[in-house]
């Protein structure tokens, strides 16, 4: 069986930058609610910083997305990125 795995993968940080674009937020007013440095934002946007549950539920405080989600979906990033490394 033959399974298709995208070739590309989306860090939960673009979903995040999106959510911040919609809330009418700076990128250094998020990040001051959330307790990390505007440079350590642009990181998680780019997937290169991982998101912890403890970043999870404060993004949920903030953005009303639940910890939850946002755990999952950096799960499942870091997976998908193993995989493609696989290949």
């Amino acid at each position: 069986m033959n399974t298709y795995i995208c070739p590309f993968v989306v860090p939960p940080g673009e979903v995040l930058e999106e959510k911040i674009n919609e809330m009418g937020l700076s990128t250094e007013e998020f990040a001051g609610r959330i307790g990390i440095s505007t440079e350590a934002l642009v990181q998680l946007f780019k997937g290169r910083l991982s998101l912890s549950s403890g970043l999870a539920a404060r993004l949920e405080r903030v953005t009303d997305i639940p910890a939850d989600y946002w755990n999952r979906a950096e799960t499942n990033y870091r997976r998908k990125l193993e995989n493609l490394k696989m290949e």
